[in-house]
């Protein structure tokens, strides 16, 4: 119902003021409402800079929120994602195709979207690295919770 709906979002924007509540940050967009109909709801975009002692550097936060962080090169870049505790998914936004590709092997994360926003589907594998979770759902290796392996082995 929308007063779910709306409740669950409330709930999230709680759970953001609270992590940030302690930290320093600035504020770049805080939408009051959303131009589209739910379940979009548009996300707060948070500059951190090169903080990352605050919680919301060390939670796994499903939105609506777009934290940003500034980093000097590609391998810094690569040290601060992969220095959080989690590992769902991954956004990389770059030109360079032998550089997305790089750093998507270097990131330890389940899933990585290259110059894309929305990487969840029912055709692609959804699971993460590290205390994101292990193992996959939906897509082709989907399947696989729902088979019963066997080894057997002849000594011939």
């Amino acid at each position: 119902s929308k007063q779910w709906y709306q409740r669950r979002v409330r709930g999230a924007y709680q759970r953001l003021d609270s992590l940030l509540a302690t930290s320093s940050h600035e504020t770049l967009c805080q939408p009051s409402s959303s131009p589209l109909p739910a379940p979009f709801t548009p996300p707060r975009v948070i500059l951190c800079g090169e903080d990352t002692d605050i919680p919301l550097f060390h939670t796994e936060i499903f939105g609506p929120v777009a934290p940003i962080y500034f980093f000097s090169d590609e391998k810094e870049a690569v040290r601060l994602a992969n220095s959080t505790r989690y590992g769902l998914q991954a956004y990389i936004f770059t030109r360079d195709l032998a550089q997305s590709w790089r750093v998507s092997e270097e990131l330890e994360y389940g899933m990585v979207a290259v110059n894309e926003g929305v990487i969840s589907t029912a055709n692609n594998p959804f699971g993460g690295w590290k205390e994101s979770g292990i193992g996959r759902e939906a897509g082709h290796v989907g399947i696989h919770e729902f088979q019963e392996d066997k080894l057997i082995c002849f000594g011939l």
